[in-house]
């Protein structure tokens, strides 16, 4: 085997091993980012029942209030 082989060989495990690194540094990235965005949509859900109480709390104001209005 020449020499040229053997540094073609190291320099394709080289390459092999930096995809490798790059192919684990996505998934990482990827996990975060979908913990992340999990933790965006809860918080959405959480502000959207919250706007969702304060809508029924007005929405009961305005009935007492046409009631009054009416009597």
């Amino acid at each position: 085997m020449s020499w040229s082989k053997v540094f073609t060989a190291l320099k394709g495990m080289v390459s092999e091993t930096g995809e490798k690194i790059a192919d684990n540094q996505a998934i990482r990235v990827m996990d975060q980012e979908l913990r992340e965005a999990e933790a965006e949509l809860n918080t959405g859900k959480t502000e959207l029942t919250s706007i969702m109480a304060k809508r029924k709390g007005v929405e009961r104001k305005v009935g007492d209030l046409k009631t009054k209005i009416s009597e």
